[in-house]
């Protein structure tokens, strides 16, 4: 008899260990690699294609010699663009409370952009800070350079591809005068 109530009270504790009263149902969640992300109105740019880099009066940004480099044992080509930026004006971009402003090197679609990377300078001299990027010649027309100042929700974009064509144009031109 004691051994049967025995029995009875240890099956009766092991039965009400299954339930967790400290356990909340959660449905399951389907395993993915992806990363949800909330893409808010802090994202969202008004963006500017800055079309004729030479001519502008005001210009953001100010662009150098280009060239072309192949590498020996290397498939590709590689093209090295220069740029510089008034120091002041970057400095006051990357002092923005909040959120990360500055020189951005993007790849893809402006909008939701594959790479998003930002850029420090090369180099800062005489009030300018100077940028050196080197892009593979078959991503230029996929790939722009991104500046974002301080104020505002503005992004000017210059698409690396037609920046090398008016470099080259520009060359050009003045081989012929």
């Amino acid at each position: 008899m004691k051994l049967l109530l025995l029995w009875l009270l240890s099956a009766s504790i092991l039965m009400g260990q299954n339930q967790d009263p400290f356990k909340e149902e959660v449905a399951p969640i389907p395993e993915s690699d992806e990363a949800i992300y909330d893409f808010d109105d802090v994202h969202k740019w008004d963006d500017v294609i800055v079309k004729g880099i030479g001519k502008a009066e005001e210009r953001i940004i100010t662009w150098g010699a280009t060239n072309v480099a192949s590498h020996r044992g290397v498939a590709g080509k590689s093209q090295q663009l220069r740029f510089t930026l008034d120091s002041k004006r970057y400095d006051e971009a990357l002092l923005h409370p909040d959120l990360n402003r500055g020189i951005i090197l993007m790849a893809g679609d402006p909008r939701f952009p594959t790479l998003h990377c930002w850029l420090r300078p090369f180099s800062t001299y005489d009030g300018k800070v100077s940028f050196v990027l080197s892009v593979p010649v078959d991503r230029l027309g996929e790939t722009y350079i991104a500046f974002i100042p301080r104020d505002g929700k503005k992004r000017y974009l210059y698409k690396l591809d037609d920046v090398v064509q008016e470099l080259k144009n520009a060359a050009t031109t003045n081989k012929k005068e």
